[in-house]
């Protein structure tokens, strides 16, 4: 339907919608943003009212480079092939629980430098990939398929009380952060993650 050029930067920004009768929370684009730019480039768009709109992103890239999309082309199998590596000594082990990759790949491209990453699909393979690994910390969405981020934590609390677990997710609301605090989430951050406060909270509970 097109964008009104005076709102035509501001739809990149976090809960913003052109109007309260388009479904969505206004997150989509700000999460777009935040992994071109981390990854160095730039986004933008161009539209006219009554005409439609162009959306456009930029990336450096280098030819010798292995293009990133490579993992989106192996979508279909199993997200299980993104296996994690041996812990190299005195490096801790954080689980992450996100159903969409994308997510989980601009937190690897954030992490993955400093902390061991294990990569959970769902409630239900967070649940599992915690016995399996033992981490010293879990992201862990709410929104999941098969079993949500409330349910998987509950299960996890069983055995690991005092474990760090917080909460990333798109939900804003008090009501979904006092339900996180009743499931004994440690702690509650909202997507688009915000790097520096995220990697902070590493830190404090790793400390």
């Amino acid at each position: 339907m097109g964008i009104p050029e005076e709102k035509q930067q501001s739809v990149f920004e976090r809960f913003v919608k052109l109007d309260d009768f388009r479904q969505g929370t206004g997150l989509g684009l700000s999460i777009c943003k935040m992994i071109v730019e981390r990854l160095g480039g730039q986004i933008g768009v161009r539209s006219k009212v009554g005409a439609g709109s162009t959306f456009w992103f930029t990336l450096p890239l280098r030819k010798e480079t292995p293009v990133a999309g490579a993992l989106f082309q192996e979508k279909e199998k199993s997200f299980r092939s993104l296996a994690p590596d041996e812990a190299l000594p005195g490096q801790y082990t954080v689980l992450v629980a996100e159903d969409v990759l994308e997510n989980y790949l601009l937190l690897q491209a954030i992490l993955k430098k400093q902390y061991r990453l294990v990569y959970a699909t769902n409630g239900r393979e967070a649940v599992e990939l915690f016995h399996e690994f033992q981490p010293d910390l879990i992201l862990m969405d709410i929104k999941m398929p098969e079993m949500n981020g409330f349910e998987a934590v509950k299960k996890i609390r069983e055995t690991a009380p005092d474990l760090p677990v917080i909460a990333l997710t798109a939900f804003a609301y008090e009501k979904e952060k006092q339900e996180a605090m009743d499931c004994q989430f440690t702690d509650y951050l909202v997507k688009p993650v915000d790097i520096p406060l995220l990697k902070q909270k590493l830190k404090f509970y790793l400390k």
